[in-house]
């Protein structure tokens, strides 16, 4: 890669960030000059990018930061800096990658761009109906994460996705409830008003999927369901015991 990157199209810098971020996650060693060298290149290359290699290598550079590998804060400036650019034309995937990426970069210490998480957050309400239960959940998480971080999140955009949890409740996974249940706990932590029908609507889900939680997920949701009470949220009595 070293020797080609400076020849590399937007689309094949994308897909060599994608690529050797998923051997990272993985658990391959990946060539970090390789990584350098390409992400290098994203300057060159960022204002051509389409809609989905923004997304890929956002994504790209989260999943290596949460491999612990460094990443390029340029690339990420440059990259972030194209979102408000392509976010209208943005797929339901992308708004959830972005918005992931960048609550998952700004957990692991690097600046992220305001404008970038105000203008993907902003797509939320374009992409809500046509959501999946993965996209709502890393959405959720990544909206919680921001405010975490400190960082103004959209109150439109929480409330708009929260709305969604209702639809894709019964086809959500272990990891999707205890991923919106803590990002509702979170959220109400920070201040912000939370969907009292989503939260209900994801707690009757969680008799469905205790049996397969891993611990991770019965360590989120109790203490979401804890934190959403001291809140003074009325938390499902059911779910508490199923989960525990």
């Amino acid at each position: 890669t070293t020797r080609v990157a400076g020849e590399l199209r937007p689309q094949e810098v994308s897909m060599i960030m994608w690529a050797l971020a998923k051997l990272a996650e993985s658990g391959m060693d990946v060539d970090a000059t390789a990584v350098q060298a390409v992400s290098a290149e994203t300057t060159r290359v960022a204002g051509e990018l389409r809609p989905q290699e923004v997304s890929m290598i956002m994504w790209a550079l989260a999943k290596l930061a949460e491999s612990g590998m460094d990443v390029d804060a340029t690339a990420v400036r440059a990259v972030s800096a194209e979102t408000t650019r392509v976010a209208g034309q943005m797929e339901p995937q992308a708004v959830s990658n972005i918005l992931w990426a960048l609550a998952k970069l700004a957990e692991s210490g690097v600046d992220v761009d305001a404008k970038a998480v105000r203008a993907v957050s902003a797509e939320t309400t374009r992409v809500a109906g046509e959501l999946r239960p993965q996209e709502v959940s890393m959405i959720m998480w990544a909206l919680a994460k921001l405010a975490e971080s400190g960082m103004d999140v959209d109150a439109t955009a929480v409330r708009t996705v929260s709305a969604e949890t209702t639809r894709v409740a019964g086809e959500m996974e272990p990891q999707h409830v205890s991923n919106v249940l803590f990002a509702l706990a979170k959220l109400a932590e920070k201040g912000v008003d939370v969907d009292v029908t989503a939260v209900r609507a994801v707690s009757a889900e969680t008799t469905r999927v205790a049996g397969e939680m891993e611990p991770q997920h019965v360590s989120n949701v109790l203490f979401a369901l804890a934190k959403l009470a001291e809140k003074g949220v009325d938390v499902d009595v059911t779910a508490v015991r199923a989960v525990s």
